[in-house]
């Protein structure tokens, strides 16, 4: 063989280019050929390549440039081989081609299973935004002209402007899922921002990746489960950070560092030149996070609007007369809603030393002259709504720079003429309208999103759309581009008809419409309806609502109005609801709203800056997973002690003596730093057994039921109920009074058992007259009180019956897998046990807990509200010994009784069959800073005693602790994941079963506990070394506590400067967690 390399620099000299180039060296009977494969050959302006063919000896056809453009490129060439009868042949990059000195350009085979045919299909760019309202994008001309977007603006110049595309539910996640799959919520089972995407599903992607699209995806995802369908991905977790993100790869987590806009453009950039194939067509998703809240501009774009004082939309102050229950009662409000990081009064956790320095250099003048001006009433909403416009437009002017990035790629790589360029946003977004922001209503600002498509040679530049189109084309109409042929069960229509210039006839005229995230954040409604280019039906529907309204967008564009039920309007409103109902029953809606609906979550661990509080939804999108009956499956005991702090032996305490715990916890794993997410009885006990949080459940005191908020809600027993497990109770699980409601049902869930008992004891028969309260004005159930029973028995008390009826059904139910669940009231008070447990804490050993003489000044009056009067409801420091030494007692008592249970367990050989759980509903104050009982966001009421043995717990971890911040309704994830059940999906929680493996394995999920003031709440977080506690949004107070030098909660760091950071980082974990 002969190589003749001088050939292609000759070719070169001659001023031709090349790119990508291979070489082969080929010997074919006397005549020597050396071929460089080339992608691109750019010709030199005024050179010539005629259309040539030419026969060499060997029998080798060779046709040459079909269409050549001066100072352009080779459109097509073809190789052909006279003595192959196959044309089976597909010819994608050139080459060239040295033969006696004559070069000739020509194609290489790649694939002889594809077509000959040059492949005309058209790529596709889409790019996608967050939230990004049509007033921000200037090619729309809204009034205010609130922002110049230019290179959107061309797009619209040389594509189509489509004035009225819909989303048919107005929320990230569900919008997102209809893109690919060109379905409603229903149709692709993604209802809501706590679904999880069935990436199994059938999408546009998956079609075009098979019918040989190159397909890539780079940016925000939001659908919790992995991308399918891409050959390449790069994706934000959850929502994402703004400033030095996280990204989620095909080989893990990455940390970047920058501004996310751009580093999610630099990464499609890569992908574009380095990585893309030319020789395929392909889809290219470029998905930005911006402009979602908190709208956290690039540093480049602080002050782009030189302080302007932006027009208001004439609804700023909407007071929501003319509309109903649903307007007046949601919590999106820039007047309420909007907090702190927000208004950037906190800087955004994730900066770096040289971000913060200028960051802080433009927003700290401002805020320090906000903060004195000390703004009232409506000047405090302009101050508020003109900070959001110059962060959310920051962030805008960043989308528009990348769309321009993109766009000359794709003329740099000489592709532009043959794709299609689609820029929108997954919904509209309100910036100020009505007074709010975010999006879900069916009103225009949230409804509409901006669409623009250029597509050279088909779209005319320029042109405006009215037709009512929706995200739900989108599928369709790439499909259909690419010369395919969309699925039959597709809720959407391509749009190419239209951008031909020729919408057809029997084009949708109306328009169906559902919201599903309620109870949820911003607290809007669920709803659904019907648009049509003039009016709007829409129904609000729930437990506590079911209105129904009606706009006339040509009298009443602004929706201030319903005319529902209005004479002027019965025939309109009989046809809407006429049409309502037709387009339910086209596209099957279901009624009611299925299970998958209802289910709660907040996003993945590690991703808590950007968690939202969700609400309750009971099950999985489908059936719970059903064990089969052949298979061994867990007993489940779960056993909950009420107020018990974490004085216990296993735990290190030098005098309580609870040698049971202390057994169960050398065998199994005992959690140090398990939280509760609210330390009241009625609000933890309904958090963790349904998993979900008190904003979810919307449970703070001790007299709402959680099934009034949802009762839908699938509980933790309710959900091995529904696996064939016998599920059943003894005593306090949900709660009850205690000790007034002792032996009645309480605020009891009868769906989530299978049997019941409610046992009662001569403590509440008997002994309750004789209890001693130290603080008269308050109940026994709230009260320092107690009583020492000088003769009964422990079974005689009403926790030694429920040890006595949990034994009964351990010995009873041998038929079928069992989840027990005993509840024990003490050590609650009024503290009630037998003598002999008193015996082990004689009066004298029992020391005081030191008293502070006054609050200490650094440190909010709302962290010890919850003791009035303080300290200790104003009892005397022996009064308080007595009180001490009688909850010790208690909880000796209850460490008994949990023996008794325990040896069941043993006695019927069920050890290792049986997982078991013990757990407090919070901790308790024993006078730590004053304080008694719980309702405090420090450590000793929001920790909790918390030990997991048995069944699921492997040999190298028993015995061990766990150091790992958890939650108690980790809980609910757990007991699933170890009984082989699928819980709802998206729970908040999160299975601690790698913690039951390995101890000391990597956890980085925080701890959330909240409680509530009049008028306000205090949110704290806890991780493994500090506690940050925030009141009322900081306007009640801040706290940070290091729990590496300050074990004991004594000194506020909130206002030191050395641990600003940190406290920034804990303040965006619980804006995160709202």
């Amino acid at each position: 063989m002969a190589c003749r390399p001088s050939h292609l620099a000759e070719w070169v000299d001659r001023g031709f280019t090349t790119i990508d180039n291979r070489r082969w060296v080929k010997q074919l009977g006397a005549v020597s050929i050396t071929a460089i494969a080339v992608h691109r050959i750019r010709i030199p302006t005024g050179w010539e390549l005629p259309r040539t063919t030419s026969r060499f000896p060997f029998g080798l056809t060779i046709l040459v440039v079909k269409r050549v453009k001066p100072g352009g490129m080779i459109v097509a060439t073809h190789l052909l081989n006279p003595h192959s009868t196959s044309l089976a042949f597909r010819w994608t990059s050139f080459l060239v081609v040295w033969l006696g000195g004559i070069g000739v350009g020509l194609e290489s085979a790649i694939a002889a299973e594809r077509p000959h045919h040059e492949d005309h299909r058209p790529n596709i760019l889409f790019i996608f935004s967050d939230d990004h309202s049509i007033p921000a994008l200037s090619a729309y001309g809204e009034a205010r002209n609130l922002l110049q977007t230019p290179t959107l603006d061309r797009l619209a110049r040389e594509g189509m402007r489509f004035d009225r595309c819909l989303v048919p539910n107005s929320i990230c996640g569900p919008s997102r899922a209809t893109v690919l799959t060109g379905k409603y919520s229903h149709a692709h089972g993604f209802y809501d921002n706590r679904s999880r995407f069935d990436g199994s599903q059938t999408t546009f992607p998956k079609l075009l990746q098979k019918a040989g699209y190159q397909t890539a995806l780079f940016g925000k995802w939001h659908l919790v489960s992995e991308p399918t369908g891409f050959d390449d991905w790069e994706i934000l977790p959850g929502q994402g950070h703004y400033y030095n993100p996280d990204f989620l790869t095909p080989t893990g987590k990455i940390t970047k560092t920058g501004y996310v806009t751009d580093l999610i453009t630099e990464r499609a950039l890569q992908w574009f030149t380095q990585s893309r194939d030319p020789s395929r067509p392909f889809l290219w998703m470029v998905h930005h996070k911006a402009p979602h809240r908190e709208w956290e501009p690039a540093l480049r774009h602080l002050g782009h609007d030189n302080d302007r004082v932006y027009p208001e939309p004439p609804t700023l102050f909407d007071d929501y007369a003319g509309r109903g229950k649903a307007e007046r009662e949601q919590d999106m409000t820039i007047a309420r809603t909007m907090n702190e990081r927000d208004l950037k009064l906190v800087p955004p956790a994730r900066l770096n030393a040289e971000q913060r320095r200028v960051w802080d250099a433009y927003y700290e003048p401002r805020n320090r002259a906000f903060r004195q001006a000390k703004l009232e009433g409506n000047d405090l909403v302009r101050w508020k709504y003109n900070r959001y416009m110059h962060d959310y437009l920051g962030c805008v002017k960043a989308v528009d720079e990348s769309v321009q990035r993109l766009l000359e790629a794709l003329e740099a790589a000489g592709v532009a003429d043959n794709t299609i360029v689609v820029y929108c946003s997954d919904q509209g977004f309100y910036l100020g309208e009505h007074g709010w922001f975010d999006k879900r209503f069916i009103f225009e600002e949230s409804l509409r999103t901006p669409l623009l498509i250029r597509w050279p040679g088909v779209v005319a530049p320029g042109s405006v759309n009215r037709d009512l189109v929706s995200n739900l084309d989108f599928a369709s109409t790439f499909l259909e581009a690419a010369g395919l042929t969309p699925p039959d069960d597709l809720h959407g229509r391509s749009l190419v008809p239209i951008l031909k210039g020729k919408t057809p006839a029997d084009w949708r005229k109306s328009f169906y419409y559902h919201y599903y995230e309620y109870p949820g954040v911003h607290s809007v409604r669920r709803h659904y309806g019907v648009v049509t280019d003039r009016y709007k039906l829409v129904r609000f529907y729930g437990d506590d609502i079911d209105e129904w309204e009606l706009f006339d967008l040509e009298t009443d564009p602004l929706e201030l109005t319903s005319v529902y039920g209005k004479p002027e309007y019965a025939q309109i409103q009989a046809e809407l609801h006429a049409e309502l109902e037709r387009l339910r029953a086209e596209l099957k809606v279901p009624d009611p709203d299925p299970a998958a609906t209802f289910q709660a979550n907040s996003p993945a661990a590690g991703d808590a800056a950007t968690t939202k509080a969700a609400a309750t939804r009971p099950q999985a999108a489908s059936p719970p997973r059903l064990v089969p009956a052949a298979v061994q499956r867990p007993n489940v005991v779960f056993i909950t002690v009420d107020d018990m702090n974490n004085d216990a032996g296993c735990y290190g305490h030098p005098q309580v003596k609870t040698p049971h715990l202390d057994a169960l916890a050398a065998r199994g794993v005992r959690f140090d730093r398990a939280y509760c997410q609210y330390p009241l009885c009625n609000p933890s006990r309904a958090s963790f057994l349904t998993g979900l949080r008190p904003d979810q459940t919307k449970v703070y005191d001790n007299q709402k039921q959680f099934r009034e908020t949802d009762p839908n809600i699938l509980t933790l027993p309710q959900l091995f109920k529904t696996n064939g497990y016998h599920v059943a109770r003894v005593g306090k699980l949900y709660h009850y009074g205690n000790p007034g409601q002792i032996g009645t049902d309480g605020l009891d869930d009868p769906p989530s058992w299978s049997e019941k008992v409610n046992p009662v004891g001569i403590d509440k028969s008997e002994l309750e007259p004789k209890i001693i309260n130290h603080t008269p004005k308050r109940g026994l159930g709230a009260g320092m009180c107690y009583l020492s029973d000088p003769d009964g028995k422990d079974e005689d008390h009403t926790d030694g019956k429920v040890a006595s009826e949990a034994i009964r059904i351990l010995n009873q139910r041998q038929d079928q897998p069992l989840f027990l669940a005993v509840g024990f009231y003490r050590p609650h008070t009024p503290y009630v046990a037998p003598q002999k447990y008193f015996d082990l804490y004689p009066f004298e050993t029992v020391s005081l807990t030191p008293r502070p003489n006054m609050i200490p000044e650094d440190v909010p009056a709302a962290a010890f509200a919850s003791t009035r009067p303080w300290p200790s409801f104003g009892i005397t420091p022996e009064q308080e010994r007595r009180c001490k030494q009688a909850y010790w007692a208690s909880i000796s008592f209850v460490d008994a009784q949990l023996g008794r249970v325990l040896a069941a367990i043993d006695a019927l050989g069920l050890r290792d069959k049986t997982i078991v759980v013990f757990l407090s509903d919070h901790g308790y104050h024993l006078g730590e800073h004053g304080l008694w009982l719980k309702q405090s966001n420090f450590e000793e009421s929001a920790r909790v005693p918390l030990v997991i043995a048995g069944y699921g717990v492997a040999d190298q971890a028993k015995g061990q602790s766990c150091e790992r911040t958890v939650e108690l309704i980790d809980l609910y994830p757990t007991l699933a994941d170890l009984a082989g059940l699928t819980p709802p999906p998206n729970l908040p929680g999160a299975s601690l079963r790698p913690l039951l493996n390995n101890p000391k394995a990597s956890w980085d999920r925080p701890a959330f506990t909240q409680v509530r003031r009049a008028g306000f709440e205090g949110r704290s977080v806890r991780t493994e070394r500090w506690r940050c506690t925030v009141w009322d949004d900081g306007a009640n107070g801040v706290e940070l506590y290091d729990h590496a030098n300050d074990p004991l909660e004594q000194k506020n760091r909130a206002n030191d400067p050395d641990h600003a950071q940190t406290l920034a980082e804990l303040r965006a974990l619980l804006e995160g967690n709202r």
